[in-house]
């Protein structure tokens, strides 16, 4: 029980409240740090900056815009496209014997329907 409610505990924060606090202390510290500056500063970078991102809710608007499809793609690729995916189940597999990998093919039509 103990266990479990640690794990419970360990996906929650991770997912609910550690990525959010980051996401967004991210897109401030950016904004503060770098565009606020460069508009301030004036020339064409700041004149540039200025009419893109008046606001900081232009910012993350967006940055989301622009970046989810990006975050999409590269979460798309590193599971279809790396071996990251099979390294993990097989690393998974090793470390609990109960969580079983099927091999396409005679294993995945023959054995596990059994």
């Amino acid at each position: 029980m103990l266990f479990r409610a640690w794990f419970y505990f360990r996906t929650g924060y991770s997912l609910y409240i550690a990525f959010p606090l980051g996401f967004i202390s991210t897109v401030i510290v950016v904004y503060s740090l770098a565009i606020k500056p460069a508009i301030e500063s004036g020339g064409a970078v700041g004149g540039y900056l200025q009419t893109l991102f008046p606001h900081l809710v232009n910012f993350v608007i967006i940055g989301a815009v622009v970046l989810t499809p990006i975050a999409v793609s590269l979460g798309l690729c590193h599971i279809k496209r790396t071996g990251a995916l099979k390294t993990d189940a097989s690393v998974s597999t090793e470390e609990n014997p109960n969580i079983y990998k099927a091999v396409p093919g005679k294993e995945d039509q023959v054995y596990i329907p059994l």
